[in-house]
């Protein structure tokens, strides 16, 4: 196992040389180093470089906790766990914490200690006591208080001793240096010059120093100049001109430096700043509206306040796989929590934030049990700091809000392997006293509870909870949560062999066979498979456990897939057919590989180790073995009892075959082995049997799409079907961003975006300018996944439910690869169906590309070379037309294509002689003069010979 996470700040650390070095020969000497200081005196970053430069002599690496968005103490060990990428298992958090850690040797870093400052010490030493070779590394604003430590206080950033000196000079005093980077990230413009010295050192030496209050004084320079900015900072430090300059001033000015730069805002701004000061790390924009918006500050213009508020570097936003993420620096967040506090509207602001992820838990539970599980899990575990905090709010204010939650999270825990966690909170959330009202939501607690027991191998506990879900589910009239109840009663039942599992699971299956339930029915397959196998009722088993793969494969998602693979190849292993159960592990671990699971994992590779124990292979078993165990240490995993069964007498005779040394010799060799290359070699078929791949599910067509753009012609937008309203765009521009994309649909950086709608800004601009129209872009239209981000471009997924329609590129698409097949396509019937086609396309052909919507000249190439298109198309279709004979069809295809461009001759010479040759040679003479009029009126030009010449033909009635 090893760890790189240290965040490396883009810009250079200045002035802490000295710092760094004394430092890293401290944390050489002594296990337990922490920083302290005022908030914004670079403690962070200082510890980042620290350990940067370290990294050499830790052979196990460095892990960098942040530990700002933890709000609950009694989560530390959890939240580490988490950070880790290490699944819970049954095993109380801090024992797994330390199992893992026991024998690395490695730098912990813990960041931003001083609101859990109790908690982080009880660790440390647990940590430092237990771990004998590991280093902790701690930033805070005060000690830890243990022994051992050695604290050191972070001082401000050397500044200018006099006010005058020369420029030269100044610009090696660290303070300055950073001042002056700062402001010219800020405005490139900016240089230090000997008019402004004098007022950026009063700035730096009225700030102390402190490099987060410098940041914030120079990210003004593109407002203020210095003289103005040191101005308003002598009136902001008033109450502070006089008195010692001790640690406790220093850290009052660093408030007055925020309250300087708050004092800057717009009452909108400050009122936005405060709300948003409620989230535990980062945010998304739709997060940022619920929690902003009230009557003060509309919806609508939370968004652009939030952008403001980016640019004022008060708010910091990142990207993350092409989404917007928005976080406040936390002693700017704590600042604003402060003033949200005096501001009486705490309670209030913390209730919308609980709202707005009790309704996304709402929106994702439903999907935890269907093809859709990886993506809604993978969305709340991205949420999950926030999750907490509203969890925590809900118990405290609002139990009834508290149990709908919850209810809505059972799943979750489950499938995010937070077990530990989610049991703590379920059980908790049963303790309190629930409202009549509330049954539902109780039910599904009890569920979610009784589904984390069962699984941790607590039958004593599960089965009170899910037989009382069940009850209430029925009364309720849920047949589903009734169903799934009773599966779970299977479950707990089942893992001791308890001949109670059989009948409630024998009673879901019915209603899961009914309803079609896939996931239910695929549990309770494998619920009845691995009894009957445990009670020698093979032929039954091996029923079960094929129809669980079959019923796996058809509701298509691989973690679903390898547990009754997992479970088949059980009820082959105790059949005696130790071949195919072989291969069916092997199929698991394919299936892992795609959607991975630790605990399943752990148990595919002792199951494959029993294999080679079976197959006479005992080195082979040892090594899976040692493999499996490393897994089962980090997650606090324990066998199966039958599977306990199983593997104990196959090992020990293994072990007297081998003899203990090399027996434990191939066992460590597996625990060495790194588990990726280790799956990606079990994942190769065995020879001559290969696996089969899981079924996908398939999107059905609709008969409207859910969205459709017509762009050819006048500028059409539908929803499903309704064409959607100017207002429904709060601007035009995030309108004509969608159109921009998809004329583009091999995708675009959002670089190329910027230089098409904003030249002129910067990095920092364009970045923050693009987030703000693609999300006003997804909310218009209401589908978040509108616009994917892939290998760093943008682009519209065609794969969206309900599918998306494009007339310009239908029409481009359709009438490029007709035209191809005319240039080489001889036989009638084949161009008939050629014909066919472009006149389907011409039909979508309403006008020119965008013809009367506001758009930027990105544009006009696009428009120009579907008019040539639609000219080619109408000039093909004469030609078939002429080559029939059908004169008035052909002359009704030119005329269109001269619709699209009225100027060109060719075409003209063609309708003059399709329509002489259907009769109509006076029209023909018309449309001649019409000619000579356009060409005159708009090119001052006369026609061509060539035309001429057909026109002298025309007047004299000769044949053409």
């Amino acid at each position: 196992m090893s760890f790189s996470s240290i965040p490396r700040g883009l810009n250079r650390l200045i002035g802490r040389d000295a710092d760094v070095r004394a430092l890293v020969a401290l944390l050489r000497d002594n296990r337990l180093v922490t920083l302290t200081g005022a908030g914004g005196s670079g403690k962070t970053r200082l510890a980042s470089e620290v350990a940067a430069r370290s990294a050499d002599r830790f052979p196990d690496g460095i892990v960098w906790i942040e530990l700002a968005p933890l709000a609950e103490p009694t989560l530390l060990a959890t939240y580490l766990l988490d950070a880790l990428g290490l699944e819970h298992g049954s095993r109380p958090p801090l024992d797994t914490l330390l199992d893992t850690l026991r024998e690395r040797d490695m730098l912990l870093v813990l960041d931003n200690c001083e609101h859990l400052v109790q908690a982080c010490a009880v660790l440390a030493e647990r940590l430092l006591h237990e771990c004998p070779r590991l280093r902790i590394l701690a930033t805070s604003r005060e000690a830890l208080g243990i022994d051992g430590e050695r604290a050191w206080l972070v001082p401000g950033l050397t500044v200018p001793e006099a006010a005058v000196q020369p420029v030269d000079t100044l610009q090696d005093v660290p303070a300055v240096r950073l001042f002056v980077e700062r402001a010219q990230a800020s405005q490139s413009a900016f240089r230090l010059t000997s008019e402004n010295a004098n007022a950026v050192v009063q700035i730096c030496r009225r700030l102390d120093g402190l490099p987060l209050a410098i940041e914030l004084a120079a990210a003004r320079i593109r407002t203020l100049p210095p003289h103005e900015l040191a101005g308003r900072l002598d009136d902001a430090f008033r109450v502070l001109s006089a008195g010692p300059r001790t640690a406790v001033p220093r850290h009052r000015t660093l408030r007055a430096a925020i309250e300087w730069s708050y004092a800057l805002l717009s009452e909108r701004e400050r009122i936005l700043l405060q709300r948003l000061s409620i989230f535990a790390g980062d945010f998304t924009l739709n997060a940022a509206e619920s929690v902003g918006a009230d009557a003060d500050l509309e919806a609508a213009d939370v968004l652009d306040v939030l952008a403001a508020l980016v640019d004022k570097s008060l708010v910091v936003m990142r990207e993350d796989s092409g989404t917007a993420r928005f976080q406040l620096l936390e002693t700017i967040r704590q600042y604003a929590t402060s003033r949200l506090r005096e501001s009486g509207h705490f309670h209030r602001v913390c209730t919308r934030h609980a709202k707005a992820y009790l309704d996304l838990a709402a929106e994702a539970a439903p999907h935890l049990i269907t093809r859709d599980r990886p993506h809604w899990v993978q969305r709340l575990h991205r949420e999950l700091d926030n999750i907490r905090v509203a969890l925590a709010c809900t118990r405290d204010d609002d139990v009834a809000a508290h149990l709908r939650f919850l209810g809505h999270l059972g799943w979750f825990w489950y499938s995010s392997g937070h077990w530990s966690e989610g049991r703590r909170w379920l059980e908790g959330a049963i303790a309190l006293p629930a409202p009549d009202a509330a049954r539902h939501d109780r039910a599904r607690v009890l569920l979610g509870a009784g589904v984390l027991a069962s699984l941790q191998g607590h039958t004593s506990d599960a089965v009170p909870w899910v037989e009382e879900s069940a009850t209430l589910f029925k009364s309720l009239g849920d047949e589903s949560g009734a169903a799934y109840s009773l599966a779970y009663q299977g479950v707990a039942w089942g893992l001791i062999a308890d001949e109670r599992s059989e009948p409630p699971t024998q009673r879901a299956l019915a209603w899961f066979r009914t309803s079609g339930d896939l996931y239910g029915l695929r549990l309770c397959l494998v619920v009845l498979a691995t009894y009957c196998a445990m009670k020698g009722r093979l032929a039954e088993a091996l029923r079960y456990g094929e129809e669980a793969v079959d019923v796996a494969r058809a509701y298509g998602l691989d973690r679903e897939l390898a547990i009754a693979l997992q479970v088949l190849a059980g009820v082959k292993l105790v059949m005696g057919d130790i071949s195919s159960a072989e291969v069916l592990f092997r199929e698991c671990v394919v299936a892992l590989r795609r959607d991975p699971s630790l605990f399943w994992t752990a148990r595919a590779l002792h199951m494959l180790a029993l294999v080679s124990f079976r197959q006479q292979r005992p080195e082979r078993g040892a090594f899976l073995m040692g493999a499996s165990e490393v897994i089962r240490e980090t997650i606090g995993a324990r066998f199966f009892g039958h599977d306990r069964a199983q593997l104990e007498p196959v090992m020990a005779v293994a072990r007297e075959a081998m003899g203990d040394t090399a027996f434990d010799a191939s066992w460590n060799a597996g625990r060495a082995t790194p588990l990726a290359a280790l799956m990606e070699e079990l994942a190769r078929p065995v020879p001559g049997k290969r696996p089969q791949a899981p079924a996908r599910a398939t999107r059905s067509a609709t008969a409207d799409p859910a969205l459709e753009v017509r762009a050819l012609g006048s500028l059409e937008i539908l929803r499903d079907g309704v064409v959607l309203p100017d207002s429904a765009w709060r601007y035009a521009r995030p309108r004509e961003l969608l159109l921009y994309l998809l004329a583009h649909p091999e995708g675009c950086t959002r670089d190329q975006i910027g230089l098409v709608f904003w030249p002129d800004a910067s990095t920092t601009q364009v970045k923050n300018n693009f987030h703000v129209m693609l999300h006003h872009v997804r909310k218009a239209l209401g589908q978040a996944d509108l616009v994917s981000f892939d290998h760093d471009r943008y682009r519209i997924n065609r794969d969206v439910a309900g599918g998306i329609r494009f007339d310009a590129q239908t029409f481009e698409d359709v009438t490029r690869a007709t035209l191809r097949v005319l240039k080489t396509e001889k036989a009638s019937d084949k161009l008939e169906d050629a014909a066919s086609r472009l006149r389907q396309a011409m039909l979508l052909y309403r006008g020119d590309f965008l013809a009367d919507a506001d758009a930027g000249d990105w544009h006009l190439d696009i428009r120009d070379r579907l008019r040539r298109l639609a000219v080619d198309a109408g000039v093909a279709l004469g030609d078939l037309a002429a080559v029939r004979g059908a004169w008035r069809d052909a002359a009704e295809s030119y005329t269109q294509a001269i619709r699209v461009d009225d100027l060109n001759e060719a075409v003209y010479r063609r309708l003059l002689t399709a329509l002489a040759r259907d009769g109509e040679r006076n029209e023909a003479l018309r449309q001649y003069d019409r000619l000579v009029e356009k060409l005159r009126s708009a090119l001052g030009v006369e026609p061509d010979p060539e035309t001429r010449i057909l026109y002298s033909r025309l007047r004299k009635a000769e044949p053409v």
